[in-house]
């Protein structure tokens, strides 16, 4: 969803510039790559705290995430609180799938037999 929301949304939503809005766009990809990094450290530092029955909690914490994205894009017309918003949104919601996706692979590999390995 944010793949292919995010560009159409920073682009062609928001009343920004046409240079501007490509350019914060791809900071706002940076984001996401960034978010994916965290997340991927952040597996690692609380790979112990972290359980498999507890794996939805970051799912749910995903979709609360989207949230303030359409309250945002409905309350204020400037384009650059939304982009904002939009951008600390989703940086925090690629935190949370990158430790859920871990956490999920790495049940699924400790759970799979060693003959189909």
């Amino acid at each position: 969803m944010i793949i292919v929301s995010l560009p159409y949304l920073v682009t062609e939503v928001l009343d920004l510039d046409a240079a501007l809005a490509n350019r914060l766009y791809g900071f706002a990809e940076g984001a996401l790559a960034a978010g994916g990094l965290a997340g991927g450290i952040g597996a690692g530092v609380f790979a112990n705290r972290l359980t498999i029955q507890k794996s939805g909690n970051l799912i749910i914490a995903c979709a609360v995430c989207v949230f303030p994205i359409g309250f945002s894009l409905m309350l204020f017309s400037s384009g650059l609180v939304n982009y904002i918003v939009m951008t600390v949104c989703c940086f925090i919601v690629m935190v949370f799938s990158t430790v859920f996706t871990v956490q999920i692979m790495s049940f699924v590999q400790a759970e799979t037999p060693r003959n189909l390995i």
